[in-house]
């Protein structure tokens, strides 16, 4: 019997189920977006786990009797603006370790059931294990909103946390304890002022301070909060120096210590997945047996040859996890590690190296839904133009305008080793990229074209003319391979794409016709892609290129990917010259960044088998047990490898670059039947796409500036918009183009085979009702995608069906379905069912009354189903139940009549919460919008293979009802879910038009 309560009550049980749902997650999710282990770190490199807000990152590492975690913040750094470019000056500096937090504990015993792992969704690391009889748990996580690290320890007795804590810094700096604080502060060689703080807050038991450690005992739990920062600011005019770190450590470490753990967590978690969540992924579905293994024996299994389609899930949504835990507005941008450095001296310097590193770090940002974390690249590029300056005039001369820049610089604009001429172009292209996906002409006006131009300047003063008029670079060179001479391929490929670039750019903004009329005949002057001997794309104007040559650098293959001068759809002949070149490369060695590029540049040939064989080398030769890209196989760390695999898989999946929007262009037989959402394409546009038996289902394309979208499928479609079809044209075979409006969504539907009979059906109703379909207690307005219930909750992740039937027919038929994906949690539906006073259960959604809505009369009881394809791919129809309204008697409680949470104590309007987004809502705080349920509430969450569901709020002390679905009985990862909500009485009587 379910007890009458108060919306207080009800509120308070929910909430107190939302709290319970991350522990529950971590021991009973599936492994998707969970990277685990079952025993402690011992190497940094290989196994430690990698957490990160962007400007603070650390390692975790997991230790049973002491846990250490290395922190680092971006901008820890030596050196200065090193003019003379030598590498190895003081000036070129290197980026430094900040320090250990080591917390040693005094339980003793051995450690079983340990589980070290990172939830990449979340964004959270978790060590669990069992000692002595007691149950530890330790959460850590880098926070963006808060700028702080957080770790949480726990256990499932009292007083079972005794030992201390330690704060050391990596340059023998002095640690002061306080009364819970442990302090310690510096200044590098450069000048650069740093501090790093830890606050304990402990619960049930004390701390105190015992010569540089805290001393803490008997406590229950306890909270330790991480606050670090340099005196750096990017601003050369500043000389890169700012005030004195403390005030504002200090000031992020109270304000973290002051919030609850949860509310911290809660902060974290919503601000990562704002970002982590924009885009799914499956490419099949890995053996539970195997899915059941530590990330390492995952690996081992891989390079023995077991298929785990879960784990190339995993490795691609690792890049974009990495991204946005290096490289967040307001930091530094990603370096050759990205963000996290145990050493003083790492190799490279752990610098920026502009031949290939940084560019690929970034490849994934736009493509990815990630456009937030370019933004450092630009800033940090824009703020170092003066040194860039200087130092080219010192080099090439007074008279030369613009700049250019070496192969490694520093975050000071400090530059070393190798000038890599076109360096400064190919950084431009990322500001063209930025716009090509986002169309932000502000941006491209104040930003991107200013950078632009003053780069093609550059290339204006230092090109040289040949004797039959043909422009070259003078001096070039190959990274890291080959003589210095004119006319290298890699210079005039990239010189090609920044004359492209900008010209379109000052198209767009309309500026500056006569210099695109010079930049326009500069490129068409210039050396172009060649074809040599062997058939082969040339690296120099010289015919030398050795077919045996397996170098790891291809930089000839610019103009493929990431330029487009080659496509086998506009240059077929150079196309098959660059595959051949491609292929003569070979596997040779098998560096980790190398993989990558192959990946992307057979994709862009359209080679489906052969970039996914260099996407999956990546996994079985080149991962650590931690995911980390080895540049080589066993050593050396270096993240771009991580990121440009990402990228590659994207290439695979999407391509616009052609000026087209290319749906599955690359799609290999180990990914033949899966889906993706949320891919960003040139032209402001995010698509989401179905396949099987490696043949496109479906697709969506949401247009996000109305620009005309031009489509390439391999199968024919029709293109569908608010229940129209909309006219297309083809211009070839394959390609057609259809206009669209601003923050419209369109669906492609294949016309070659008709939908499955099983498929829930989908209609469409007139143009009146699509646009502002009201019922009883609900309104949905199609354009804005969201559902208006006293206040507007936008449909962040999920799918409303509303059920539609044609007039005397029994036939169901959808009116919108916005699709779900089951991995996803916080996804957020609010569907309020009927009120009293309106008895019609069917209500016409159209004037001619054609179509209608079913409307559960006042008091009638409501079968509730989730519709999906269960992970055999069976349609099921599963009930959920009958959620009538009961008092505490178990008579039928009639809802009341405005159902609007008036009313506390009679209250019992049919509400659901479907896929309830429990830690995120409306208003100044979570969860804002939960306090105007009341009633009987349905709450279904997915974690993989367990479904929970609230069936009835329960005003019980003991908190809500659970009930729980066999797991064979669940929707396939990323399939479509429809609530289904049918009144258990059919209406006798008709309604007039």
């Amino acid at each position: 019997m379910i007890q009458k309560t108060s919306r207080h009550h009800l509120v308070m049980t929910i909430l107190a189920f939302a709290v319970m749902l991350p522990l529950f997650c971590q021991t009973n999710a599936r492994a998707d977006g969970i990277l685990f282990h079952d025993k402690p770190a011992t190497n940094w490199e290989k196994e430690a786990l990698p957490l990160g807000n962007g400007r603070l990152g650390c390692m975790v590492l997991g230790g049973v009797e002491e846990e250490r975690i290395q922190f680092n913040v971006d901008s820890l750094w030596t050196g200065d603006e090193n003019l003379p470019g030598d590498y190895q000056a003081p000036g070129m500096g290197l980026y430094q370790n900040f320090g250990n937090l080591y917390l040693a504990l005094n339980a003793k015993g051995p450690a079983t059931k340990y589980r070290r792992e990172l939830n990449i969704s979340r964004a959270v690391c978790r060590v669990a294990y069992q000692q002595d009889g007691t149950e530890f748990v330790r959460e850590t996580f880098c926070s963006y909103p808060d700028q702080v690290m957080v770790s949480r320890m726990t256990a499932n007795a009292k007083g079972r946390y005794s030992g201390h804590i330690r704060l050391a810094g990596a340059h023998g700096e002095k640690t002061s304890a306080g009364s819970n604080r442990l302090t310690f502060a510096g200044t590098l060689t450069n000048g650069l002022e740093y501090e790093a703080q830890v606050l304990v807050v402990v619960e049930g038991g004390k701390v105190q301070p015992e010569g540089d450690t805290l001393v803490f005992s008997g406590c229950d739990s306890l909270t330790v909060t991480l606050a670090a920062g340099t005196s750096y600011v990017m601003d050369y005019a500043r000389k890169w120096q700012g005030e004195h770190p403390h005030a504002l450590v200090t000031r992020q470490a109270d304000m973290a210590a002051k919030q609850s753990y949860q509310k911290l967590l809660t902060a974290h978690v919503e601000d990562h997945q704002s970002l982590y969540n924009r885009v799914a992924i499956d490419f099949g579905k890995t053996e539970d047996a195997q899915l059941a293994l530590p990330i390492d024996r995952r690996l081992e299994a891989i390079r023995a040859g077991k298929a785990d389609p879960d784990l190339d899930e995993l490795l691609f949504q690792y890049g974009r996890y990495l991204l946005i835990a290096c490289s967040r507005p307001g930091s530094l941008p990603a370096n050759l590690q990205g963000l996290w450095n145990d050493r003083n001296n790492p190799p490279w310097h752990a610098d920026y190296h502009s031949n290939i590193n940084v560019q690929m770090n970034y490849w994934l940002a736009e493509s990815a839904n990630l456009a937030e974390c370019h933004r450092p690249l630009f800033d940090l590029l824009t703020a170092s133009l003066v040194p860039f300056r200087k130092a080219t005039k010192l080099a090439y001369g007074d008279k030369i305008r613009g700049f250019t820049i070496r192969t490694s610089h520093n975050p000071f604009g400090g530059m070393g080793w190798k000038w890599n001429i076109p360096a400064s172009a190919w950084y431009a292209q990322h500001f063209w990229e930025h716009y090509a996906f986002g169309r932000d002409k502000k941006y491209l006006e104040t930003v991107a074209y200013p950078y632009l131009k003053e780069v093609c300047q550059y290339w204006e003063d230092h090109l040289k003319t040949l004797p039959d008029g043909r422009l070259v670079a003078p001096n070039g060179w190959s990274p890291e391979h080959g003589p210095t001479e004119d006319g290298v391929s890699y210079d005039q490929q990239i010189i090609w794409d920044l004359f492209s670039n900008t010209i379109e750019a000052a198209e767009e903004l309309g500026v500056d016709e006569d210099y695109r009329k010079k930049l326009s005949a500069m490129r068409d002057k210039l050396v172009g892609p060649k074809i040599g001997k062997w058939g082969q794309l040339q690296e120099w104007m010289v015919d030398r290129d050795d077919p045996k040559d397996q170098h790891r650098h291809i930089s000839h293959m610019f103009a493929v990917y990431p330029g487009r001068q080659i496509s086998l759809s506009k240059t077929p002949e150079l196309a098959r010259a660059a595959a051949v070149s491609l292929d003569a490369r070979g596997v040779g060695t098998v560096v980790g960044w190398a993989n990558a590029w192959k990946t992307a540049l057979w994709a862009r040939l359209l080679d489906a088998e052969n970039a996914y064989a260099y996407y999956h080398k990546e996994v079985s030769a080149n991962a650590y047990p931690n995911l980390w890209n080895g540049c080589w196989p066993g050593r050396v760390f270096q993240i771009d490898g991580n990121f440009g695999i990402t990228a590659g898989a994207i290439e695979m999946l999407l391509q616009s670059h052609a000026g087209e929007i290319h749906l599955l262009p690359a799609l290999p037989k180990a990914w033949a039947t899966g889906s993706v959402k949320g891919l960003r394409a040139r032209g402001g546009f995010e698509v989401d796409m179905q396949w099987k038996a490696g043949k496109l289902s479906a697709a969506t394309i949401r247009s996000e500036k109305g620009n005309v979208c031009r489509l390439h499928t391999s199968v024919p479609v029709a293109v569908r918009n608010r229940g129209k079809t909309i006219a297309t044209n083809e211009i070839e075979k394959g390609i057609i183009t259809f206009p669209t409006e601003e923050a419209q969504e369109y669906s492609i539907v294949r016309e070659d085979v008709e939908p499955a009979p099983e498929e829930p059906a989908t209609g469409s109703a007139p143009e009146s009702a699509r646009k502002n379909l009201k019922l009883p207690g609900l309104v949905v307005n199609f354009q804005k995608r969201c559902v208006d219930v006293e206040s507007s909750i936008c449909l962040d992740e999920g799918m409303l069906e509303l059920i539609a039937c044609t007039k005397g027919s029994k036939e169901h038929e959808s009116i919108v379905a916005i699709e779900a994906r089951p991995m996803h949690l916080h996804t957020a539906l609010l569907l309020l069912g009927a009120k009293s006073g309106n008895p019609a259960m069917r209500q016409p959604v159209d004037e001619e009354g054609t179509r209608w809505i079913d409307v559960p009369p006042k008091g009638s009881p409501v079968d509730v189903y989730l519709v999906f394809k269960n992970r055999e791919g069976k349609m099921v129809e599963h009930p959920i139940g009958d959620f009538v309204g009961r008092t505490e008697n178990g008579a039928d409680q009639q809802p009341v009549a405005d159902g609007n949470g008036a009313d506390d104590d009679n209250e019992f309007p049919h509400t659901f919460l479907f896929a309830g987004s429990l830690l995120r809502g409306n208003g100044p705080g979570p969860r804002k919008y939960l306090s105007d349920l009341s009633g009987n509430v349905i709450s279904i969450a997915t974690f993989g293979d367990e479904l929970l569901c609230l069936p009835g709020v329960s005003g019980h002390d003991n908190g809500s009802l659970m009930w729980q679905v066999d797991a064979t009985e669940l929707p396939k990862v990323g399939s479509k879910v429809t609530l289904r909500l049918r009144p258990q009485v059919q209406p006798a009587p008709k309604l007039a038009k």
